[in-house]
């Protein structure tokens, strides 16, 4: 195994290609790493549509992002992709990779980057397949499972490398424009801040999802314990789930 250097890391490339809920956790990987590397520059890979998220947030100093829709498309649409993500990743000529997203095309990733550094899973999420190598030198334990949270899970590279955990529950404030819009939208529907109870039945995948029945009930429940008013929050792709938790409450 590589023997971590006491020399402090100047150019950092965090791969989290998964979904928003997965970037607010890896926020707090992004906050140690700032504070234990103050004059670092950390980059994020990570889906197009999350980056004005992750640079509103100050989660990374820079995003490189990709396009989810051509990884998924043909032959020729992923190759271009990933050839156009390696070649914008290559110019930052990164002394350390955390590979947070632990996939096959993740490995690829930072196998080509080929920083001297390079944290990833062991045992991997995915048993790697014939011809696949994991091009990891330094390996970090993949805690979010039996029990423990997900944010365990990104936070464990910095204890392969020897780096003291200074914070742990992720803090994003809201942006004072998010925060006007939310205060706007509350007065519409004529709710006072901090009288509500908000609730989140979204997923980004079925088998995450909680029943529908499941989720009227215990509103209901808190309804009745607390007189709060409950508000079913999401995006436009899961109207349909919170019509059908209204339908039951």
């Amino acid at each position: 195994m590589l023997q971590i250097s006491p020399a402090p890391f100047h150019s950092i490339l965090v791969v989290q290609t998964k979904f928003i809920g997965d970037l607010v956790l890896a926020s707090a990987l992004a906050k140690n790493l700032r504070l234990a590397f103050p004059g670092a520059s950390i980059v994020f890979l990570c889906e197009a549509r999350f980056e004005s998220f992750v640079i509103a947030h100050d989660i990374a100093s820079e995003v490189v992002t990709f396009r989810r829709d051509r990884m998924r498309g043909t032959s020729l649409e992923r190759g271009k992709e990933l050839y156009a993500m390696v070649r914008a990743l290559r110019r930052f000529r990164f002394d350390l990779t955390i590979d947070l997203t632990d996939s096959k095309t993740s490995r690829i990733v930072t196998g080509l980057v080929n920083a001297k550094t390079r944290v990833g899973y062991s045992p991997s999420e995915r048993p790697l397949r014939m011809l696949e190598r994991q091009p990891a030198n330094v390996f970090a334990k993949p805690y979010g499972f039996d029990g423990q949270h997900f944010l365990y899970r990104y936070l464990s590279p910095l204890e392969a490398l020897g780096i003291e955990l200074r914070t742990v529950i992720p803090n994003l404030e809201p942006l004072p424009m998010e925060t006007a819009k939310a205060l706007a939208l509350l007065g519409k529907r004529h709710l006072r801040p901090n009288a509500f109870i908000a609730v989140h039945a979204g997923a980004s995948f079925e088998g995450r999802r909680w029943q529908p029945e499941r989720f009227a009930a215990v509103i209901v429940e808190i309804a009745g314990e607390t007189g709060l008013d409950v508000v079913l929050v999401g995006g436009p792709d899961e109207r349909e789930i919170a019509e059908r938790i209204v339908a039951r409450t």
